[in-house]
């Protein structure tokens, strides 16, 4: 089906619930991914390497769920239900690294009384 094909195809085109693109389909920059992520339905990534903080990354920017390169395929409707539900896949490792950033981010903002900027 070509552009014009698909232009003039009759009826409404539902938006979809939870959106599936490939790992190899997102763009590899930070500020692009979260472009991405900033559309309305839900984004699942599917395809992702098994690197907890690329996985972070996918999470930090808005992805709702992934499934890894070489997890059971019958895992994915479970990660889409999630997704489409306003939750996201998360495991221990990728928690861990989120929760580092979290506290980098946290000593970065911390002022010298101990309360952070925002107590004040």
């Amino acid at each position: 089906m070509n552009d014009e094909e698909f232009e003039v195809a009759e009826g409404p085109v539902a938006k979809p619930d939870v959106r599936i693109v490939h790992a190899s389909l997102l763009p590899r920059s930070h500020s692009h991914l979260r472009a991405v992520t900033r559309a309305s339905a839900p984004l699942v990534v599917t395809g992702a390497p098994d690197d907890p903080r690329l996985l972070a990354d996918y999470l930090a920017a808005g992805v709702n769920g992934y499934h890894c390169r070489g997890e059971p395929w019958s895992l994915l409707p479970e990660v889409v239900r999630d997704a489409h539900a306003g939750g996201y896949r998360s495991d221990p490792s990728v928690t861990r690294h989120l929760l580092a950033r979290y506290r980098a981010l946290q000593k970065r903002s911390t002022s010298s009384d101990g309360f952070g900027p925002y107590l004040h």
